[in-house]
């Protein structure tokens, strides 16, 4: 007889969750994603887990507060012990595609204003860059002479954490500014470059607010054109600058991350084995076996030798159920 839900194979699952991620949806079908797709199964789970903790996309500000907490008191039922090692990067991508807000605007702005990024290197030690992405259509006929309305624009800020020290560092930062389908008789030219001129001031004051507008004073508007390049009906607008770090913080972000580092594991005192949701821990001589429920619940259980517990599995399988939609709701909400 035919299994009425067959289970998919891990790498089928891994090219299903890794096609979603790296390719472009809205910011509330990413939303949805990551609120459903651990709840489908372990295995699902898992590559999710996987997948997510090594390129992070931050689609909320309470995101930001949640995987600082979670590396804090390393009580994720769906990252495990994925989070922080693993993170290479960290994206915030604008979607004003269809729509004239977005939730991801309150962490772009946050992570753009940031003065320095201490708190994210000391968190992620194998962080390498953070990506800062607008993309939308253009509104108003300001720009009429060489765009016309609903034209898309794409904006793109990386900022390399993976040269700094801990201490207060010079980043180099990479932009790029894309125009999809430009008025083809107004690419260059002496009527042209003055509304691409305005253009570009328009576009860096809203990409690169804070201390990151000051990477592109070095280039002048007038170097961004000629430099420009047009293929396949795309105007591209790039360039590098250097993101010199001062003190300060914005809503707490450096410190809160900061703080979250976990701190190194004595083999001689401790030892952590996790097992779906059973946690055993070593304490010297003393050994408690414990689930551990949403941000908080525990039932201890002592015993003479590492093992499962007796419990009921059908309380361990709610238990488990309630905790994990109780994580994936606070997750995003």
């Amino acid at each position: 007889m035919l299994d009425p839900c067959p289970r998919l194979p891990p790498e089928l699952v891994h090219v299903i969750i890794s096609e979603f991620w790296y390719s472009e949806y809205s910011s509330e079908d990413t939303v949805i994603f990551m609120k459903t797709c651990p709840l489908i199964n372990g295995l699902w789970m898992d590559v999710f887990a996987h997948v997510t903790s090594r390129d992070i996309f931050v689609p909320t500000g309470r995101y930001l507060l949640y995987l600082s907490s979670i590396i804090r008191n390393n009580d994720s039922l769906i990252y495990h012990t994925d989070l922080p090692h693993s993170t290479r990067t960290i994206t915030c991508h604008v979607d004003l595609v269809e729509a004239t807000k977005d939730a991801t605007q309150e962490p772009y702005s946050t992570l753009s204003d940031m003065p320095n990024y201490i708190g994210f290197r000391k968190c992620f030690p194998n962080i390498t860059k953070i990506f800062l992405e607008i993309r939308y259509r253009v509104r108003g006929r300001g720009f009429l002479l060489i765009l016309s309305q609903n034209q898309i624009i794409r904006t793109r800020i990386s900022i390399t954490l993976d040269q700094a020290m801990t201490q207060l560092s010079v980043l180099p930062v990479d932009w790029e500014i894309a125009a999809y389908d430009p008025a083809p008789d107004y690419i260059y030219g002496q009527y042209a470059d003055p509304n691409w001129t305005i253009f570009l001031e328009d576009v860096i004051r809203c990409m690169a607010p804070g201390p990151l507008f000051k990477c592109f004073r070095p280039i002048s508007f007038k170097d961004m054109i000629s430099c420009s390049t047009y293929i396949n009906r795309v105007r591209r607008f790039s360039g590098h600058g250097v993101l010199t770090e001062t003190e300060g913080d914005v809503r707490g972000m450096n410190r809160r991350f900061g703080r979250a580092v976990r701190r190194p594991f004595s083999e001689n005192n401790s030892f952590v084995q996790r097992k779906g949701l059973i946690v055993i821990e070593v304490y010297g001589h003393s050994l408690w076996k414990r689930m551990k429920i949403s941000h908080g619940w525990v039932i201890p259980c002592p015993s003479a030798h590492i093992g499962i517990p007796s419990l009921n599995k059908k309380m361990v399988a709610r238990l488990a159920d309630h905790s994990l939609r109780n994580e994936s709701s606070l997750l995003l909400d």
